[in-house]
């Protein structure tokens, strides 16, 4: 499978999820409307309406409000349109700039299409509903107030725990598990968006994150010959040109770089990864063939050797220490590139440790090295390596293992103020005039494309997520409020008895809550199940290594019960307004 059709899947999949917790959104909302109005379509029946005629109503009603909503969708989506580029062309800062997100016909034909379908469907089962009640019961509202078995449930554990309020607040629950099913499916819904998303989401960033190269190197001073690009090993030019550099205002830091040194590394059978053990090769040792794998020894100065302590997973770094002891840094992520499917692997390639020992093989001649360090990745490396393990050392480990001197390959320059970079790199060049053979590169440029690009990616993302969260909370909040209105009767039943405002304010806050509590940690299941196979279905294209989004779950659970709460106070206020003796008349 490729990755333009595993795409597709992933994008059909996010459309089916995304559509469906609309259409229970919508849903919702019309069952509102209805328990809300039953009353009055039951005096239409009385007055010799028919059902076919009640049906329409209420498809009337919806097709009023596709007439009504459309345009202002179709507005608010143009709006987002020209607010993104705006935000785009912001973040550009007057660089080139194109409207980089367009208005697609097709797509708001589909997007009509899938709005009419999806509020009709939602509106099929309330107006099923009204229609198919008789007048009577319609009139007295009674259709939608149960007769349940009473079973009588003690809960002497609960009782020993809370008080009668959260006894309450659980048997109002369990009574009508119809209910109950509804409330908790509209939660779990919300849930599982909002998790399957935005794990979704942060896996991709994982993956198409730039290099951290991007980031540190804007200028690179090269060897402008045909069969030579690096900047030569002639000592006296290189520190005379570093010399020179630095003293450039805007010149942060000057970096020497050396030509990169390919050799074989050992790799024990409990130092191997299972996703890396394909691109293991056999190589002969003095004590007989192992297992090894395709190693680039990159050599850099003292002030680029320090600079990786910022980025340190563990270990630590100590330049006079790596020298006597034949210390290594180790890049603990890499990228494995399968060659019989195709499917590309980014993670650990071994599972060698700080203190660890690893035998290095170069022409014949084996050196034993010391893992002093692991970082994650290479903050100088512009270049991806693939099924290759990258080690990290100074120049005097490095003749160690080959024998021979480090060849300098180029000069990186870190700037103070990226914005100056076009000054600097002039200032650069008139150095280089007394250097005919040296020319400089400037990559702040393509640094900032890099940087723009990935931000404008996260602003569409999060965009996302962010409609995402929306729909899922207007979910949550119709679903509670519906549940609490269809009760009005029953709480001016529990006033009328003596229980208080307040009391009464407790038990539908704790029902929020508790529905709040079961319907996230259910959703938080369903969230990952789908998180997992959008990785499953990626993983025809990258191998990722699913982890589950322990963070994310809390998140939602805490704002699912947040949601949940708050949404009990909006019926609330109409309960407070009701009169006992007219909402129990209508019973």
């Amino acid at each position: 499978m490729n990755s333009n059709k595993t795409l597709i899947i992933i994008a059909c999949i996010a459309i089916v999820i995304v559509v469906s917790a609309t259409i229970i959104v919508i849903h919702n909302s019309f069952q509102i409307n209805v328990a809300e109005r039953l009353k009055q379509f039951g005096l239409l029946r009385s007055i010799g309406a028919t059902k076919k005629q009640i049906k329409k109503i209420v498809f009337r009603e919806a097709t009023i409000l596709l007439i009504i909503a459309i345009p202002i969708g179709i507005s608010i989506s143009i709006g987002a349109i020209y607010g993104l580029n705006f935000i785009f062309k912001l973040i550009l800062k007057g660089d080139a700039y194109f409207s980089l997100v367009s208005i697609d016909v097709g797509i708001l034909i589909i997007s009509i299409i899938i709005t009419i379908l999806a509020v009709y469907i939602s509106s099929l089962i309330p107006a099923n509903f009204v229609g198919s009640i008789s007048p009577l019961a319609a009139i007295s509202s009674r259709v939608i107030i149960k007769k349940e078995a009473i079973k009588r449930r003690k809960y002497p554990l609960l009782k020993k725990i809370f008080n009668y309020k959260v006894v309450m607040a659980v048997k109002n629950i369990r009574r009508n598990p119809s209910r109950c099913r509804t409330m908790i499916l509209s939660i779990i819904v919300s849930s599982a968006l909002f998790i399957t998303f935005t794990s979704s989401m942060n896996e991709i960033f994982t993956i198409k994150n730039p290099n951290r190269a991007y980031e540190t190197i804007d200028l690179e001073v090269n060897r402008s010959s045909d069969n030579d690009d690096s900047v030569g090993n002639n000592n006296q030019i290189v520190d005379d040109l570093t010399s020179q550099l630095s003293t450039l205002n805007n010149v942060n830091k000057v970096y020497i770089q050396y030509t990169d040194v390919f050799c074989m590394a050992e790799v024990p059978l409990n130092k191997r990864i299972k996703e890396a053990e394909g691109i293991l090769q056999k190589q002969k040792f003095e004590d007989g063939y192992k297992e090894v794998i395709v190693t680039k020894i990159k050599n850099y100065d003292k002030a680029a050797l320090e600079d990786f302590s910022k980025y340190l997973l563990s270990g630590n770094i100590d330049v006079n220490r790596m020298n006597s002891e034949n210390g290594v840094i180790l890049v603990d992520n890499g990228k494995v590139r399968d060659y019989n499917t195709g499917k590309l692997y980014i993670g650990k390639l071994t599972d060698y440790k700080v203190n660890d020992e690893i035998t290095v093989l170069k022409d014949s001649k084996e050196t034993k090295v010391k893992i002093m360090a692991i970082i994650k990745e290479d903050i100088f490396e512009r270049e991806d390596s693939t099924n290759v393990l990258t080690l990290i050392t100074g120049d005097q480990v490095l003749k160690n293992i080959t024998g021979e001197a480090p060849k300098i390959r180029n000069l990186s320059i870190a700037l103070k103020d990226k914005a100056l970079n076009l000054k600097t790199a002039e200032e650069v060049n008139n150095i280089l005039k007394d250097y005919p053979s040296y020319t400089v590169i400037n990559y702040a440029d393509i640094n900032k494309s890099q940087k723009n690009s990935m931000l404008m990616i996260k602003v569409l993302i999060y965009g996302f997520i962010a409609v995402i969260t929306l729909i899922s909370s207007i979910n949550i909040i119709n679903t509670i409020t519906m549940n609490i209105t269809l009760r009005r009767k029953e709480s001016a039943m529990l006033k009328s008895i003596g229980m208080s405002q307040k009391d009464l304010k407790t038990i539908i806050r704790y029902e929020g809550v508790f529905y709040g509590i079961i319907g996230s940690t259910l959703g938080a299941i369903v969230g990952c199940f789908l998180s997992y196979s959008i990785f499953n279905v990626l993983s025809d294209v990258v191998i990722v290594q699913w982890k589950l989004p322990l963070g994310l779950i809390a998140i939602t659970i805490l704002v699912a019960i947040g949601i949940s709460y708050l949404s009990t106070l909006i019926p609330m206020k109409k309960i407070e307004k009701d009169n006992v003796i007219e909402a129990i008349r209508e019973e």
